[in-house]
Parts: C-alpha cells; structure tokens; sequence
C-alpha cells in the first residue's frame, strides 16, 4: 500500500522539513511554496479515499516530530484518535512543533465543540501550553 504512496509520502514529509528549516531562516516565502507542496502531498493521499488515508496515518509514526505533527494536525477529522494521541504526546514538549501540537488541540476541539478527553498519562497543561497561557496573560510590554 505505501508503496504505491511512496512519493506522495516524501514529498509530505521532505516539504515540512523544507517549511520549517525555511521559516527558522526567515523565509516566509519559500516555506509556504514547501507548504502547498504537503499540502498537495496529503490531500492526494486523502483524495484516493481510506487507501490513501491508511497510508497517509502512516506519517503519524516519522521518525520526525515535526513530521508526526503535522499529519496529526491534518489526518484527525480521519484518524481522531491516532491523531490526538500524536498531539498530545508532542505537545508535552518545548519548542515551536510542541507549540502547534497543542494548538491544533485546541483548534480540534473548539471546531469539534468538545473538550477532548486527556489520556490517563497526560496530567495537568503541557509545557507548550503553560507558556503560551502565560504569555497571554502577562500585560503586554512586560516581561
């Protein structure tokens, strides 16, 4: 089955790494090209129906967080509970992927007009989102 999704799944995989190392680069521009092309990449393996989105979940298991992520963030109206299971992990961690871990989060379950269950492991706000609450709540101007 991969097989026959093999460039599309590379090509998923090789632009978010290119968005990324773009955008750190300050880039914009570039990084949203390498954007379309994933973009492009995932709705061709969604497009060919649940072959393509069996292959796709397939990226939910990259050896690159940022790659995890952001299947996660697109297959979960597919592949829900995988794809939580994705975001919750990763947003327990620091950086800019642990960031957008937690925001598709909040962004799936405002759009699903639910609160998602934590896993029983997952205790408490993760540290993506700590500092992002704490961000927000100070006065702007002050650090």
């Amino acid at each position: 089955m991969t097989d026959r999704f093999g460039k599309l799944l590379r090509a998923f995989g090789d632009g978010v790494v290119a968005q990324d190392r773009e955008i750190l680069g300050g880039d914009a521009e570039r990084g949203n090209a390498h954007a379309k092309q994933y973009i492009a990449a995932m709705d061709g393996m969604i497009g060919q129906g649940e072959e393509g989105i069996a292959a796709a979940a397939t990226l939910l298991l990259d050896e690159r967080m940022n790659v995890r992520v952001m299947a996660a963030s697109m297959l979960i109206e597919h592949r829900e509970t995988d794809a939580v299971a994705v975001l919750e992990k990763e947003s327990e961690g620091r950086g800019l992927t642990a960031f957008g871990a937690a925001q598709a989060l909040s962004r799936w379950k405002k759009r699903a007009g639910r609160a998602i269950k934590p896993s029983p492991e997952r205790r408490g706000k993760s540290a993506a989102v700590k500092t992002a609450t704490k961000a927000r709540s100070e006065p702007r101007g002050k650090k």
